[in-house]
């Protein structure tokens, strides 16, 4: 049996896919929503530690997911 000759290829390169695209953009709206939480005085009704310590865990998470649909695609590409 021969080896499938598509995994011999590179991987394409040239426009942004769209679901990479989306994954950044995904990302990015968490840690704008963390920070909209944040300064927008939504999270008010609970103790300042807990606000901060949500806050910061979810824009963590934002940051980490932009960052990796940047870093997996250039990992893909190598």
């Amino acid at each position: 049996m021969e080896p499938d000759p598509r995994h011999a290829r590179p991987a394409p390169k040239g426009p942004d896919p769209f679901h990479w695209w989306a994954v950044r953009l995904i990302g990015l709206a968490l840690a704008a929503a963390a920070l909209g939480l944040y300064f927008g005085g939504a999270l008010n009704a609970i103790p300042s530690p807990a606000r901060q310590f949500l806050t910061a865990m979810l824009l963590a998470f934002g940051l980490v997911i932009a960052l990796l649909g940047w870093f997996l695609r250039w990992l893909l590409e190598r």
